[in-house]
């Protein structure tokens, strides 16, 4: 996204089972850079959560910047919006097992 970066959170329901998720969303920025809500229209979703977090995010949307013979003007927009949750492993997760000793 040009002139400001969209923060879109990886629906938290659906951390228990993680896989990667894409939306494509078409959506109005008007001239005054602000994203019209009501101009959002999902294209394509792999699922409802992920829907409601694009959503979410592009419903507060400022992008300064698009003009046009120096004014600025209203822009449509088709995004594409991929959710992966990375592969972490936390340091404290690190063990290593030790079989139980053998009873006399």
């Amino acid at each position: 996204m040009a002139g400001n970066s969209l923060m879109i959170v990886y629906p938290i329901d659906r951390l228990r089972s993680p896989e990667p998720a894409f939306v494509q969303a078409a959506f109005v920025t008007d001239s005054s850079g602000h994203g019209d809500a009501g101009s959002i229209r999902i294209l394509y979703s792999t699922g409802p959560a992920f829907t409601d977090a694009v959503i979410g995010a592009l419903q507060g949307w400022y992008d300064p910047g698009v003009a046009k013979d120096g004014r600025r003007v209203a822009t449509y927009t088709v995004q594409p919006f991929s959710f992966a949750v990375p592969h972490y492993r936390r340091p404290d997760w690190d063990f290593e097992y030790v079989a139980p000793a053998a009873r006399p």
